[in-house]
């Protein structure tokens, strides 16, 4: 029975060793789920994420088609209205040029007209600038005559000033002796 009692504690310890492998396995299998399971769950959120941007992504280019073809119509639409404009611009400018060759005969004639002005202007200055030129050598002549007045006037104040000056002297003189003479008679 010993030999019995000792073969099942072999077998137990046997078993016993299977069953901590087994455990070991099985909590290593568990980490390797939960790990699994999260990476799983990471995944599916970048994989939401990215459906999402895809989503913006594919509503931005639909956008962008949009824009374009309202970008398309527009050019069309403008490029007629471009054309209407030449076309009209290109009237007014016939317009125009009829107009300008009226105008321009019409500007020959008056400019005909204005140099003829002009010569008689011209003529009439030249006799003004033949006056005034006698005018002004009548009026330097005269003034020379009235600087040498001037000068025959100042030479005369001049020596009327020296006079007076000296009559001046002489009455201040007397005044002074007469007021020396005064204070010796007191």
């Amino acid at each position: 029975m010993s030999s019995d009692v000792d073969s099942l504690k072999l077998q137990l310890k046997s078993v016993l060793r299977r069953k901590h492998t087994i455990d070991k396995i099985q909590s290593q299998l568990r980490t390797t789920e939960r790990n699994l399971t999260d990476e799983i769950s990471v995944v599916t959120n970048e994989i939401s994420l990215l459906t999402e941007q895809l989503e913006i992504l594919v509503n931005g280019i639909s956008e962008v088609n949009t824009q374009i073809a309202v970008v398309e119509i527009c050019k069309a639409s403008e490029q007629c209205k471009m054309k209407e404009q030449v076309k009209s611009l290109n009237q007014h400018v016939d317009g125009f040029k009829q107009l300008f060759l009226k105008e321009q005969s019409v500007q020959v004639q008056d400019i005909k007209a204005k140099e003829a002005e002009a010569e008689e202007l011209k003529k009439k200055e030249l006799q003004l600038e033949e006056e005034q030129k006698t005018i002004v050598s009548a009026l330097e002549k005269e003034t020379v005559m009235i600087e040498r007045e001037c000068a025959v006037l100042k030479k005369r104040n001049n020596a009327i000033m020296l006079k007076l000056r000296r009559q001046l002297l002489e009455a201040n003189k007397i005044r002074q002796t007469l007021i020396k003479n005064k204070q010796t008679d007191f």
